[in-house]
């Protein structure tokens, strides 16, 4: 088996605290409350469990989060959709899933999307300090040490995006002529989350892969608007260096998003 000088597992878009995403099984809430998942939520705790036990495997040193890591409060829909209405106790049910996947191994967590952050504090910020984390911000580039290989990492932006492929490359284009004009460092890796979907895309010297998330399909206005392309990828992206600073990317998809909302129905 190759020798990997740096093993760097990366996920995205976790929205603990919605019904339809993951969430630490029998938490139990400050007045000693106990919530119970729905079987679609046991899937995707399963899935959770099985993609670590993966990283396991592969040695994985680091851990980068691409944020979404709560689901926040949906004000839009006065807490509609929500388990747990409380942003600490989506905090403390994030805090319980990360802990024991993060020991021994670098973290690093951007914010994400406005929606499901807070209007008052920065909620990732808040959750890098308290798991030791590296806080990122809304896009940082970074080295990753011992090799000589950079990421671009930002959560994303654009729900509507109907061929990832296009929006993509696209990024890749522009980073690849701001690079021309000494405008920016030279990149390897492009990393995204927030379109809950997986797509890697392989250029000459530069790679793009948009990340999956741990969360079924939920009904909104916007997700019922081309309804078969917002159908989920649940899973998490390991990415491999060698010796020779080589990268090879491995996509995990752990199985079928669960039916949770729109499972069928008989009447």
């Amino acid at each position: 088996m190759t020798d990997y000088k740096r093993v760097i597992a990366v996920i995205s878009d976790t929205h603990v605290g919605s019904r339809y995403a993951l969430f630490p099984k029998k938490f139990k809430t400050e007045e000693g409350n106990t919530i119970h998942l729905n079987r679609g939520q046991e899937q995707i705790l399963e899935y959770w469990h099985e993609f670590w036990r993966i990283a396991d495997e592969l040695k994985v040193d680091t851990v980068i989060h691409l944020a979404d890591a709560l689901h926040g409060l949906n004000r839009k829909e006065f807490g509609g959709g929500l388990l747990v209405s409380s942003l600490d106790e989506q905090k403390e049910a994030f805090i319980e899933l990360m802990t024991p996947v993060i020991k021994g191994r670098k973290f690093a967590m951007l914010s994400g999307s406005q929606y499901h952050e807070s209007l008052d504090t920065r909620v990732h910020l808040d959750l890098c300090h308290r798991l030791g984390g590296y806080y990122a911000g809304l896009m940082r580039n970074i080295k990753i040490e011992g090799t000589n290989r950079v990421f671009n990492i930002a959560h994303g932006t654009g729900g509507d995006t109907i061929y990832l492929s296009t929006a993509l490359d696209r990024e890749g284009l522009f980073i690849r002529l701001a690079e021309s004009y000494k405008k920016l460092p030279h990149i390897d890796l492009v990393l995204r989350g927030h379109i809950h979907k997986f797509l890697h895309i392989h250029l000459e010297t530069l790679h793009l892969v948009q990340v999956p998330c741990f969360m079924a399909y939920e009904p909104m206005k916007f997700t019922i608007k081309n309804y078969g392309r917002k159908q989920p990828d649940l899973g998490g992206v390991i990415i491999l260096i060698d010796k020779q600073d080589r990268m090879t990317i491995h996509h995990f998809l752990m199985g079928k998003a669960p039916r949770i909302s729109d499972n069928i129905q008989t009447i």
